[in-house]
Order: C-alpha cells, then structure tokens, then sequence
C-alpha cells in the first residue's frame, strides 16, 4: 500500500486486516453521523441507542468479531486528558459496545503515555506487518492514512504500542475508578 490511503481504499484495508492495533491520542475526532445521532441523546444523560447508533455498532461486530473468532483480534489504547474531554467521555461510554464486539480497549493518561515515551500519534498496526499513520485536519476530520511497511517502522510502533498496552488499564477498570468519566460534564 502507498499513499494517502481514504475512503473505500482505507475502509477495505482494514477490513482485510485479521490483527487491527490501535493508538489514538487526539483529544477529539470528527464524530460520524451515526455518532451525531447518538451523542446528543448522550449529553443529555439517556444512554438508549439510536436504531442509527445500533446498526453502526453492528456493522463494526461484524468486523471485528470473525477477526476475533480466528485468533487474530482488535485492541486500542486511548490516550485521555484528565479529566476527559467531552468526546472522551462519550468514547468511553461507548467502549462497552467495542468490548462486546471483542476488541480490548484501554486507556492511559497523557502525563503516563508522555513519561513512557508513547508518541502524540495516531496509528493502526495491521496484522504486525502495516502501520497506517492516520492524519487529521485541526478541526479533527480523518483525510487519511499513510501506508508504511518498512520493517524497523512497524517494529518501532509495535514496540510503542505493547508500550501502551502494558501500562494502561482496560476500560472497564478504568471506569470503575471513577464512573462519572463515562458520563456528560456536569457544567
């Protein structure tokens, strides 16, 4: 894979992928129309799910769930201020439908993530062999991913994230430790 990788051509490779590992450290992304239809209702302290938000939510089961079922699998690490953003909350409410589709989902703060060395990047490591270094407008629009294959760089972050992984904490532990960063500000 070479260049600016968007749209259906990024969409395929990670449906491709049997191994899919995930670093994410913006403190906001552009949410998708499934996510606009469910996060109002969030804000708003109702935790029912849209039919849109559902079907999302389906559609990446089914993703994720083959991949997990044939010994490969999906994890992320979500890299968090303190205390959370507001999209960050709304992302760790909707870790619970991320762990059902079989992904592990974790979180460690920025101050741990900066004191190990983990970059300020946003990447996915397809199946050890591709990292895909997402890019983002400043307003936190996806435009794309750059396709790097060189061996010593998808060792260097792999080696970054088991990094995150080992020091951060699995999402139902992390919310244990306080509930209300799973829930809407309180202004």
């Amino acid at each position: 894979m070479t260049g600016l990788l968007h749209g259906p051509v990024f969409t395929q490779a990670m449906r491709a992928a049997r191994r899919a590992r995930r670093l994410e450290t913006r403190l906001a992304y552009t949410l998708s129309p499934a996510e606009q239809d469910q996060e109002p209702i969030f804000r708003s302290g109702d935790y029912t799910l849209s039919t849109t938000y559902a079907a999302w939510w389906d559609a990446w089961r089914q993703q994720v769930q083959p991949a997990v079922d044939e010994g490969g699998g999906y994890d992320r690490v979500r890299v968090v201020a303190d205390p959370p953003t507001d999209y960050q909350r709304f992302a760790l409410w909707s870790a619970q439908f991320n762990a059902r589709a079989g992904e592990q989902v974790n979180y460690m703060s920025r101050a741990a993530a900066t004191a190990a060395g983990v970059p300020d990047a946003d990447f996915w490591i397809l199946d050890g062999a591709t990292v895909l270094l997402m890019h983002y407008t400043l307003d936190n629009l996806f435009l794309g991913a750059i396709a790097v294959t060189a061996p010593d760089a998808v060792a260097r972050y792999t080696q970054w994230h088991d990094i995150a992984i080992a020091i951060s904490q699995p999402y139902d532990e992390y919310l244990a430790a306080d509930p209300s960063r799973g829930r809407p500000a309180v202004p």
